[in-house]
């Protein structure tokens, strides 16, 4: 009986588990990103992100927290900011 000296049969199940839970752990970080919520490294852990809509009568800068997020676009005077942590801004 010849035996492989490359990968024997444990090797690839321990692959494969492998493989599968990396996966698992990746499909649930991407399912909390589309829901909506970010990873906070200051406080290690998930928070649900908001959004918030300005429009204006005519063209605007937009500022968060002095800095210059955008202007409101040509045509509705409008702008959406998306991805923002709970707090004060």
């Amino acid at each position: 009986m010849l035996k492989s000296t490359l990968m024997t049969k444990k090797t690839k199940r321990v692959l494969f588990y492998a493989a599968v839970a990396v996966f698992l752990f990746l499909s649930y970080i991407a399912v909390l990103y589309a829901q909506g919520y970010k990873f906070s490294f200051d406080d290690f852990r998930f928070y649900r992100t908001g959004s918030m809509y300005v429009k204006a009568n005519s063209d605007a800068k937009i500022y968060l927290d002095d800095k210059l997020i955008g202007a409101t676009s040509f045509l509705g005077n409008s702008k959406n900011i998306n991805g923002l942590l709970p707090g004060i801004y």
